[in-house]
């Protein structure tokens, strides 16, 4: 299983939250003496009033905006640790309190938006974060222009919902125009470009173009390794990402080696309970059943599935997907009644 690039989606995660504050002058009347001073004495009180009100309004406002920008922060640690249903919890509170005081058409209400897609695609929930991508891309597009990062950002996160669904066409239209507004507002070598490069693989990948796929997912390493170094989850992503097209085309010592790379570093940065490191563990199970090294499969498909289980939950497609690459390794191995449990486990969550 080839891996996205999970970390785009989560968009501007950290985009600083401001408030506009009405500040009011000092003023200094000097002494008072007639009654239209009075008079203007007590309209400037009124003024001095209503202002302290505005002030106090602001203020207001400003610790609310506050606390949606934590809970927006707390979500993105909670995805960045693969904990989605916590992570939607908190961007759900921090889009009630966005829209109640920034308004509907901002482009911070459209981050969090896009933050709860990205967690429930994730959750392998593709239609929901569908509607919630295109939300936010709806609110980017109006609110920052069709040329703009983050409408990218919106581009490629619905193309990788598509993707997901099986709309491989669908998903690189999505992809290409990413690339396009990214290739002319960043540049070619910007980390984001990197992303749609490795998408663009994803999807033809996913259509048998395997030469093509690999052309994509070697720019989008040289880009990423320079940008960001060695050791990052980014990284790690490219190397799987090669591996798994270079195992399509039976090259499978070649796909290991690749693996094995991108092991290591998420084991390193990431840590072993994450569900990244879980998809390298079920894709060298993959190579090494198909190297007839079953036993050795067995082992990477039982590590992955027991991360999966306790990051993503039973019901979680990558869970089934670990239960169905169980059950083909033991039938390889003539233990049919083994492998016949460990495929209706995944057909219950399929269905």
């Amino acid at each position: 299983m080839a891996s996205p690039e999970s970390k785009q989606k989560l968009g501007a995660f950290f985009v600083t939250d401001s408030v506009g504050y009405a500040h009011l002058p000092g003023d200094d009347h000097g002494p008072i003496h007639t009654r239209q001073s009075w008079r203007l004495l007590i309209n400037a009180v009124i003024v001095v009033l209503l202002f302290s009100c505005v002030s106090a309004n602001s203020s207001l406002t400003e610790e609310r905006a506050d606390a949606a920008s934590r809970y927006n922060r707390l979500g993105v640690k909670s995805y960045a640790k693969g904990q989605y249903q916590e992570a939607i919890g908190y961007y759900e509170k921090a889009l009630a309190i966005n829209r109640e005081v920034l308004g509907e058409k901002h482009p911070q209400t459209a981050t969090n938006y896009n933050n709860l897609g990205a967690a429930w695609d994730s959750l392998g929930q593709y239609q929901k974060a569908i509607g919630y991508y295109e939300k936010a891309l709806v609110i980017n597009r109006e609110a920052l222009g069709e040329k703009h990062p983050q409408t990218a950002t919106n581009y490629n996160n619905l193309g990788e919902a598509w993707r997901s669904l099986g709309q491989y066409q669908k998903a690189i239209g999505y992809y290409e125009k990413a690339l396009a507004i990214d290739r002319e507002v960043l540049g070619e070598r910007h980390p984001s470009v990197a992303i749609r490069y490795n998408n663009l693989g994803l999807a033809w990948d996913s259509l048998g173009q395997y030469q093509k796929a690999i052309g994509y997912y070697e720019k989008a390493l040289v880009i990423t390794r320079e940008a960001l170094g060695e050791k990052h989850p980014s990284v790690a992503i490219r190397y799987n990402n090669l591996g798994v097209a270079w195992k399509a085309l039976g090259e499978y010592q070649k796909a290991i080696g690749y693996y094995e790379k991108a092991l290591a570093i998420n084991r390193e940065v990431l840590g072993e309970k994450h569900p990244q490191t879980a998809t390298i563990y079920n894709n060298l199970g993959v190579a090494w059943r198909s190297l007839g090294q079953y036993q050795k499969a067995i082992g990477y498909y039982e590590q992955a599935l027991a991360i999966n289980r306790e990051a993503l939950g039973e019901k979680h497609p990558n869970t089934a997907r670990n239960y169905n690459n169980l059950g083909g390794a033991w039938n390889a191995l003539g233990e049919y009644q083994k492998a016949i449990g460990y495929y209706e486990k995944a057909l219950a969550i399929n269905r």
